[in-house]
């Protein structure tokens, strides 16, 4: 539930690390520098910077396979003066296999330093979900848990003194270790890589192409690649998984568009399993 809520919250105005030229330009955007590469943290994709230098107040992103008359879900995004996100909306629309649409509130208050310090998750049927925590030590942010009581797992992530994610850990209620992963950085502060204690590492690679750059990163079981404008901006995502033993092949392509402001106009999503979906912004300003 934790990973589901969190992706699900960032997923409409964050999306991937991209490649600041300087510890002090990653830190000014305000994003998880622990997230890599494709996982929606982009800081270049409606960021606190771009959303505050563009005053926008309100977004609305709304995902639709082309054509059709049903709109897959609607997201509702409420903005402060700073470029801060307040709170988000999220809802299902009703299909034959659910009676009513769904919406997920979060609520989002921040600690002085610009940074979360606490989210809070409810929906429209009045079920509400674990609260995100912060703790922080002298001023700076030391880690982040949610408890998820339904079914007694504690997720914590850590961070070092300059804000990055160093370590993400998942505990049931006996003690058992679910999941536990380990992140290294550049000298530069970028993410150089993740240690999985049960999915193994993962390095990501990062090399120029034409005036833009590519990050690459690949294991035995799949390969993802993200390719970069000559501003900074992520223009394309592609992932491929390998067929195994207990899995199909699977590959997908994403490609974002934006408007003139450094806001994101578009996204296109294809997938080898699925329809295209292609989920449109629009944007109240200040």
């Amino acid at each position: 539930m934790f990973q589901w809520l969190k992706a699900g919250c960032v997923a409409v105005f964050l999306l991937a690390v991209c490649l600041p030229e300087s510890a002090a330009q990653i830190r000014s955007h305000g994003y998880p520098q622990g997230a890599g590469p494709g996982n929606l943290s982009d800081t270049v994709l409606n960021t606190k910077a771009i959303l505050q230098a563009a005053g926008v107040k309100k977004i609305t992103a709304i995902k639709d396979p082309p054509g059709a008359a049903k709109t897959s879900y609607v997201d509702i995004i409420s903005v402060d003066s700073t470029g801060a996100i307040r709170s988000l909306i999220s809802c299902l629309q009703k299909t034959p296999t659910m009676e009513s649409d769904l919406c997920i509130t979060a609520l989002f208050e921040y600690h002085p330093t610009g940074q979360v310090a606490k989210a809070t998750y409810f929906d429209t049927k009045g079920n509400k979900y674990p609260e995100h925590k912060s703790v922080w030590k002298e001023g700076k942010l030391h880690s982040i848990s949610m408890v998820d009581t339904a079914n007694y797992i504690l997720t914590t992530e850590s961070f070092d003194e300059q804000g990055r994610v160093i370590s993400h850990e998942r505990i049931d209620q006996t003690g058992h270790v679910l999941e536990n992963s380990r992140y290294y950085y550049h000298a530069d502060g970028l993410l150089d890589s993740i240690v999985n204690v049960h999915y193994g590492s993962f390095r990501y690679i990062r090399k120029k192409q034409g005036k833009g750059k590519l990050i690459t990163m690949k294991n035995s079981n799949f390969d993802n690649s993200w390719q970069y404008n000559v501003a900074g901006q992520c223009t394309r995502y592609e992932s491929n998984y390998y067929k195994t033993k207990l899995s199909v092949p699977v590959s997908n392509r994403t490609e974002y568009f934006y408007n003139s402001d450094g806001t994101l106009s578009h996204i296109v999503n294809n997938s080898s399993e699925r329809e295209t979906f292609v989920t449109r912004y629009t944007y109240e300003y200040y």
